[in-house]
This record gives structure tokens, sequence and C-alpha cells, in this order.
């Protein structure tokens, strides 16, 4: 059953992976700006999407059923999902697990893994912002964000599969605790994971959008099926912020001008054309 559970896991990191490395990020965050030439040169056979037009990116992409990093269970959601939240750790393009809003990685090395295994420290990366510019993200924000993953009356299917390797979650997932003794607030930019046993996978993990932060004034009680307005206008901290959503038709992201990552997106606007739309 463990090894069953871990592949679904890393097939669900994998799928993240996919559309981090090959999808919307690498073509405005790290493309060369090379537009691949007129398209007329390329032969009737040749897609016209994507297409650069006066720095917007068009493209065909899928209608996602849910925009709620702690619903997402598709591909569709998540293609979204991380270019609008983040989280506190990433991987380049060379699979390499990268910081993101945490400053660094932890490592026994740098005193952010205990000598057993089981304690990680991140140090929040400071001046990090949401969307609206209202605040910095904070440490809270991510003990809120995970446990309302894990929260039972957020109906998640996927937050106890990414997030149940820390202590007190399975616990917090079935009702019987009142917070995941796991997650500590160590002060405003210093966030405590302790986990259940050493597991060398365990920060890959926290790479599924079920870690991303949210703002907890944005979600309020909201569940995956309920309350869903506020992911027509998420506030989140990705590099991209969605525009505007027409269901069914189009979704527009502009650029995160205060992405706390270089490259910083180089297109003015990308636009999904959904499919059914036109």
């Amino acid at each position: 059953m463990e090894t069953r559970r871990l592949i679904l896991v890393l097939g669900g990191i994998a799928v993240v992976l996919v559309l981090v490395l090959g999808g919307l990020s690498l073509a405005v965050l790290g493309g060369d700006g090379d537009d691949g030439g007129d398209d007329a040169d390329q032969g009737a056979e040749s897609s016209p999407l994507p297409e650069r037009v006066q720095g917007e990116l068009r493209l065909f992409g899928p209608d996602p059923v849910t925009l709620d990093p702690a619903c997402a269970t598709d591909a569709g959601s998540a293609e979204y999902i991380v270019e609008i939240f983040s989280g506190l750790v990433s991987f380049d393009r060379d699979l390499n697990l990268i910081a993101d809003i945490a400053e660094e990685i932890p490592t026994k090395e740098n005193g952010g893994i205990s000598s057993d295994g089981t304690v990680y420290t991140f140090k929040i990366r400071k001046g990090v912002k949401f969307h609206d510019g209202s605040r910095q993200v904070r440490a809270e924000d991510f003990k809120f964000s995970m446990e309302r993953s894990l929260d039972p009356r957020t109906l998640s299917t996927v937050g106890v599969v990414y997030l149940d390797d820390i202590v007190g979650a399975k616990e917090f997932a079935a009702g019987e605790a009142d917070e995941v003794t796991g997650i500590r607030v160590v002060n405003n930019f210093t966030l405590e994971i302790t986990i259940d046993e050493p597991k060398s996978y365990f920060l890959a993990k926290l790479s599924y959008p079920t870690a991303y932060v949210v703002d907890e004034r944005e979600v309020g009680d909201s569940d995956c099926f309920r309350g869903a307005e506020w992911t027509l206008k998420p506030n989140g901290t990705g590099p991209f912020k969605l525009e505007d959503w027409e269901l069914g038709q189009r979704i527009v992201l502009a650029p995160n001008d205060d992405f706390h990552l270089e490259p910083k997106p180089s297109l003015a606007k990308v636009t999904y054309l959904l499919a059914g739309g036109s």
C-alpha cells in the first residue's frame, strides 16, 4: 500500500514538473524570445498557436476544473495553478529542487534539517507579497494553507496524499485534532515542519499545489465544492496574475511585476483559448 501511494505521489509531482518545465514557465519566464519564425514559412501543417502578438502569447489550453491549489487533482487545473500560486520549493529546468518562497533549501549542512532527519526549518523570503500588494507572505500563511488542504471541511482528496508525512496531519485530516502539530510557526518568517520519520522525498512533495500558499482573507471557509468565487480573481504569489476567466472561453494571465524570482515574466499578456471556446 505504501509503495502504491508513493507511486501516486511521485506521479502527481511528475505532472507538476512537466507543467513547470515544459509549459508556460519556460515559454515566458525562461524563453529566449525566439518566436520560431514566420508562420507562413513553417508549412500548412503548423499550428498557428502558440503565437506572440505585440507582447501577447496566445495558445490553446484545457478548461480547468478548479484553480484552488488544495483541490487540484488534474493536469488541466494544475497548468494554471503553477503560474498563479507558489510554495516553499519548486524545481528548475534541470530538475533540481530549488527554493521558491523559502530563502534556501533546508539541508543538514545549513542547519535546516535536524540531525535525525525529521525536523525541517524554512526561512521565509522577506518581501514576497500577494498579487494585490497588500501584505507580505508570512509563516502563518503557510500553516493556514497546508492545514486548509488537510482540513476535512475543505473536502480535498489530495491534501492528505501529499502532506500525510507531517506529524499530526492524519489526525487533523480525520477531524481528531484542532491543528497539525507538526507545522509550527516559529516567528513571522520561520516555519518548522516535523515529519514522522526521515524521508528523502519529503521536500519534493512540498512542490505539489497542496502546499502552495493562499490568502486566508480571500479563501475564508470555502471548500472544493462551495464558495469557489474567489478563484475567479485569486490573490496568489506566482509569476502571473489571473486577469480574466471567461468560463469555457478563455483565461488571460498578466505578469506579476513583483515576482520574487528571476527571470521575471517577459510578456505583457498570456491568453489561453479554452477547449470549447472561440
